[in-house]
Formats: structure tokens, sequence, C-alpha cells
């Protein structure tokens, strides 16, 4: 899953139609790397708009690293799911008019920013 897709499925793009859902980091990195940097910039870029590119990317290594580390010190949980109590899905939500190119993905990615 690409980081758009995750973002679109999420809920996290404006004017999409998808409701927002929240889910743990654990569970969507174990589902998609790239997805999981894309939701955890959006929030850290939503609390810290003075973030140049390269400290949003060392902030975004801590958060997977503290995330991880919280989850791995909870045990495992088997058939996690997303907080809305939907599991993500296991392919990719229908892809809206753009998607796949270029344009399409660049976008759909800044619908989420301010």
């Amino acid at each position: 899953m690409k980081a758009a897709e995750t973002l679109y499925q999420l809920g996290r793009l404006k004017r999409a139609g998808v409701p927002f859902t929240e889910c743990e980091i654990p569970e969507l990195w174990n589902r998609t790397k790239n997805g999981t940097y894309a939701v955890l910039a959006t929030r850290l870029l939503r609390s810290n708009t003075d973030l140049n590119k390269t400290s949003l990317w060392l902030e975004i290594q801590r958060a997977v690293r503290r995330e991880i580390r919280a989850s791995s010190a909870a045990g495992p949980r088997v058939g996690e799911k997303c907080r809305a109590g939907v599991p993500l899905p296991a392919g990719c939500a229908p892809a809206p008019a753009g998607a796949g190119t270029k344009q399409g993905t660049l976008a759909l990615s800044r619908r989420d920013l301010p």
C-alpha cells in the first residue's frame, strides 16, 4: 500500500468523502511502512509547522520507534482492529479520478496539509 492510498483509505484527505479512521501505529506499520510514515508526517505537521524536511524525518523515525516499542512492551495484539471497529482493507480502496498519476498523487497529498 502506498502512502497516498493509506491517507485516502484512512480519511486523511480533505473532500475525498472517506470517513476519518484512527488506527494504531503498530497495526499500520505491519501493513504499510510508507503509509505509517505519511500518517505520522501529517500528525507532526499539524502540531508543529516549523519542522523542516530533515527534522520532520527525524521526528517520524522517533515516533515509529516509540510506538513500536510501546506496542512490543504491551505484548502481541492478535486481531487488533482500527478504533472505528473496522479492519483496514486488504486491497486498495477505489481510487479517485487521477490517482496513479504523478499529478493525481500530488493533488491528493496536498489536500490533507494546511
